[in-house]
């Protein structure tokens, strides 16, 4: 096995320790947890959904002979890495820009200030989307079955999370949240 045959493996390590991190230094900050416990039923599924994305995700160097090597293309191991560093800077400015405001799950009583600068400008959920970039690196680089279900899964998840989270932001924040979505792209600048 290889550096970059392990980089999938490394990357969901890194990206997920980042999310406890970032969680345990909030919570020292503030005294309380980022709303990590699910309260309903979506978040039990999508905790479910979560656990298999970075189960495929981290375990696919070793799962890579389940079905055939997709694609064979020889610039796709550098375009990749590229996408997975730019999925990891993105990801850093957003825990960044939300500071003490990132969250796992939007808490309706503790939710308390609207996020729309940095990356949130464009984009209304950018960490689901650099989520799926890394992925989509680590596809290009090791691009097997694993990988591809891990992306399918995660596409359908942070569709159902983000419209969760939209509902219950528009109920916090009002016109406030009714008028950054008209200027925002829920996943993509525009879209």
């Amino acid at each position: 096995m290889t550096f970059l045959t392990l980089v999938p493996f490394l990357s969901a390590i890194l990206y997920w320790g980042g999310v406890a991190v970032n969680a345990a230094v909030i919570k020292k900050r503030t005294g309380s947890s980022p709303s990590l416990k699910p309260k309903r039923n979506l978040d039990y599924v999508l905790w479910l959904a979560w656990g298999l994305i970075i189960g495929l995700w981290a375990a696919s160097p070793w799962l890579q002979g389940i079905g055939p090597e997709l694609f064979q293309f020889s610039s796709a191991a550098i375009i990749g890495l590229v996408l997975v560093a730019l999925g990891f800077i993105g990801t850093w400015w957003c825990y960044i820009t939300l500071g003490n405001a990132w969250s796992i799950s939007v808490n309706k009583g503790k939710t308390n200030e609207l996020i729309t600068n940095g990356p949130y400008k464009l984009v209304r959920h950018p960490i689901y989307s650099l989520q799926w970039l890394i992925i989509l690196g680590c596809f290009l680089i090791l691009p097997g079955i694993p990988l591809l279900a891990s992306l399918v899964i995660l596409t359908v998840a942070m569709h159902w999370k983000a419209g969760y989270e939209e509902k219950a932001l528009g109920e916090v924040f009002g016109d406030a949240y009714a008028e950054y979505r008209k200027s925002s792209g829920r996943f993509f600048p525009g879209c």
